[in-house]
């Protein structure tokens, strides 16, 4: 998570302009999840800072969050979750992307 704060990692990009610390409660709250007893993957399927990255392609988007989520965080989600049967995969979803939406959470 450390990462993130780098200005380095960030390619380019005016750290100052970012959400920095409501991009880390996200990430926190999504692998919070991912661990849960509601979703139930194991760590190794926690999503890195590298993936959290990938908001400075959107951050000029109307709604940069929801572009992360939709074309990197979402996809790779459902394919961790692939073979769970489809009513269980889009419960085990929402779970994710409620807390994913959760950026008022504290690190």
């Amino acid at each position: 998570m450390e990462m993130l704060d780098s200005s380095d990692a960030w390619e380019n990009v005016d750290v100052s302009t970012l959400p920095i610390d409501e991009i880390k409660n996200r990430m926190k709250n999504l692998n919070d999840a991912i661990v849960s007893e509601d979703v139930a993957l194991s760590s190794a399927y926690q999503i890195g800072a590298a993936y959290f990255l990938k908001y400075a392609m959107y951050k000029d988007e109307s709604e940069p969050f929801e572009c992360l989520w939709n074309y990197n965080l979402e996809p790779l989600l459902q394919e961790y979750l692939r073979g769970q049967g489809e009513s269980v995969v889009r419960e085990k979803m929402k779970k994710l992307k409620a807390a994913y939406d959760n950026e008022d959470s504290v690190i």
